[in-house]
């Protein structure tokens, strides 16, 4: 326990109220008994009116300034597209309200880092929405890895393959000026911060990263392979894409250690014993439908905990999200150039 941040009930208030508002964050919030639902806003103000009709929030707004105005509130969820999460932070923030961001927290490592600065100025919190941290299948692999169960980590491999993504992505997520980039910000980002976090967050030596269209008509990549390597000595190789020529969504990780492995989808624990190769895999009761709904209720919840002192480290950071956008900055680079990029502090 620690000394609370702000006292139950939260006030909350929402700007953007898309698909992950209406489907995800809302239905949760609204179960939550130590959060009042206090304000929407969206540039659809009809959108907003209708959802607080449906999750009982009394007032809806068309503009974010005079929500934050108006109301005191603790904490606010931005579930806007990429290009207008800087500047909707930074107002909020400068009302004294803690954030919520969907991943990711900016167009770039340098807006993400205004975000964190001027949180930090004004003592206040931001968590980036990371849900991938909050699996019960992704925990239960952190549990090993930190207890060295596998022995050294030194090698992943990941990949995360969409193969219908027109149906499940707005338009303005293959804008390169709203979106900031393609399917390495909306899939490469998120798989990153998840194995990032797994092997305990090390600096990022280099990077090399490689691209093809597949849908040759689109601003942005929807196709990449990259490599990171970090000063631990550990190599990640990850592919991420939409409209794979695939017959299903593929997410997957395996990370290996100098004795044993670990893999997600399906969660497999294998660990070198006296010449044996032992399955060490816990049992989840859970299926991968649930353990990807609950992601998301742990995840809110943990930052409702946090903010109310029950729990006194905040998970996926605005601090961490400086370090991981650094990484997807250093791919772009890498796809710019065609060359391998390496951080300043590992240039020789």
């Amino acid at each position: 326990m620690t000394a609370p941040l702000r006292s139950a009930p939260l006030k909350v208030g929402f700007v953007g109220c898309g698909g992950v508002a209406q489907v995800v964050h809302l239905p949760i919030l609204s179960q939550v008994e130590e959060v009042e639902l206090v304000a929407l806003c969206d540039v659809d103000l009809r959108k907003a009116t209708v959802l607080g009709d449906k999750f009982g929030v009394p007032h809806c707004y068309g503009d974010v300034e005079e929500m934050v105005t108006r109301h005191q509130l603790d904490l606010v969820f931005v579930l806007t597209p990429n290009n207008l999460r800087m500047p909707i932070s930074m107002m909020v923030l400068r009302h004294n309200a803690h954030l919520f961001l969907e991943k990711p927290a900016g167009l770039n490592q340098a807006e993400v880092a205004r975000i964190a600065t001027e949180a930090r100025q004004r003592n206040l919190h931001v968590m980036v929405g990371m849900q991938n941290r909050f699996r019960s299948d992704v925990r239960s692999i952190k549990t090993f890895l930190d207890a060295q169960e596998v022995g050294e980590v030194f090698y992943g491999r990941s990949e995360w393959l969409q193969s219908k993504f027109p149906v499940q992505k707005q338009p303005w997520v293959f804008k390169k000026k709203i979106a900031g980039g393609g399917v390495v910000m909306d899939l490469g980002l998120p798989l990153i911060d998840m194995v990032w976090w797994l092997i305990g967050k090390p600096a990022v030596r280099s990077v090399r990263a490689y691209q093809h269209p597949i849908k040759k008509d689109l601003e942005v990549e929807d196709f990449c392979v990259f490599t990171l390597e970090f000063d631990n000595h550990f190599t990640l190789l990850a592919e991420v894409s939409w409209d794979f020529p695939t017959g299903r969504d593929s997410l997957s990780v395996e990370l290996v250690g100098s004795a044993g492995t670990c893999k997600l989808n399906p969660l497999r624990i294998q660990k070198l014993w006296r010449g044996q190769l032992l399955n060490i895999t816990p049992e989840l009761r859970e299926n991968s439908t649930t353990i990807f709904r609950k992601s998301y209720e742990n995840e809110i919840r943990h930052y409702v905990n946090f903010l109310l002192g029950k729990v006194s480290n905040l998970e996926s950071s605005i601090e961490d999200a400086v370090h991981v956008m650094g990484m997807v900055d250093m791919i772009y680079r890498s796809l710019a150039t065609g060359k391998e990029v390496r951080a300043e502090h590992a240039v020789e």
